[in-house]
């Protein structure tokens, strides 16, 4: 592990860098170990190292590579959901939450580790020990065990956007991480064929964009499998070009009231973030 540090006399090495350096060096979760440290130096094209020096941790219980979300306020009830790794301990969903209590926990056997993410942070707790949802809301859930923290964004909408003619259409929850609506006017008229999504957090809204500010000058001649990768979206603030990272449907559906269906998926169980869009029934 290497950190630069220009001119400065210190380095901040954080939890979650230092977990990893100590996995790295073959410490195992629960164990001691030594790891070594030293300053490099360079001015002018030569470079000096000091002696090393050792340091020697103990990792805790190890950073879950894995978490579930389950129980009777989680849309699996006695099933089980994993979360989507983001890596370095770090954890995501979109879900629906009811009243009751759901748990969190980082298998599905009996030697399950169970987890508190109430208040902003995380800690464990005696196994079979869950957490209390005081309302019916939709959430993109984060867990960062590497920090300790846990965050609950509710998000209150998601929409599609067809600018040119301010046709502007709600796509309802359909469970699962997924946003969807069949059969709505693609253009309500207007002669274009880019279409944008957005998502309100807490009432702030962010665009789902697409990965490129301008993938494409020509139309498409018909629709794309779902899960293409040009239809990947990706959480923006709101590009100072409002056309810019846009989607497209095909070029016949310019000017018309043609119908279309729409999907958003968030689901853990993708690798990539999409959209789907087609002139077929999805839900």
């Amino acid at each position: 592990y290497r950190a630069g540090v220009g001119v400065n006399g210190s380095v901040d090495v954080t939890y979650t860098q230092l977990e990893q350096i100590a996995q790295s060096a073959g410490i195992a979760a629960e164990g001691t170990g030594d790891i070594y440290w030293a300053v490099e130096s360079s001015l002018l094209g030569s470079t000096a190292l000091s002696d090393g020096r050792k340091l020697t941790v103990t990792r805790m219980k190890g950073i879950p590579t894995v978490a579930y979300i389950s129980g009777d306020a989680s849309e699996y009830g006695s099933g089980s959901k994993a979360l989507k790794s983001l890596g370095g301990g770090k954890f995501e969903i979109y879900t629906k939450l009811t009243r009751g209590t759901y748990y969190v926990t980082d298998s599905n056997d009996a030697e399950a580790r169970y987890f508190s993410v109430t208040g902003g942070a995380i800690s464990e707790g005696a196994a079979g020990s869950g957490n209390t949802s005081s309302e019916e809301a939709i959430y993109r859930i984060t867990l960062d065990f590497a920090s300790g923290t846990s965050t609950f964004e509710k998000i209150t909408d998601v929409k599609y956007d067809f600018k040119m003619s301010g046709h502007v259409v709600d796509l309802p929850y359909q469970g699962d991480g997924v946003w969807g609506k069949n059969n709505f006017s693609a253009t309500n008229g207007g002669n274009d064929t880019r279409y944008y999504l957005y998502m309100s957090f807490d009432g702030k809204q962010m665009r789902l964009g697409n990965k490129n500010p301008d993938y494409a000058s020509a139309d498409p001649n018909s629709f794309s499998e779902e899960g293409d990768s040009n239809f990947y979206v990706y959480l923006m603030e709101e590009p100072s070009d409002q056309w810019s990272y846009y989607f497209k449907f095909p070029g016949s559906y310019r000017g018309t009231q043609n119908t279309i269906s729409v999907k958003l998926n968030m689901s853990s169980d993708v690798e990539n973030y999409y959209t789907y869009v087609t002139d077929q029934t999805i839900f």
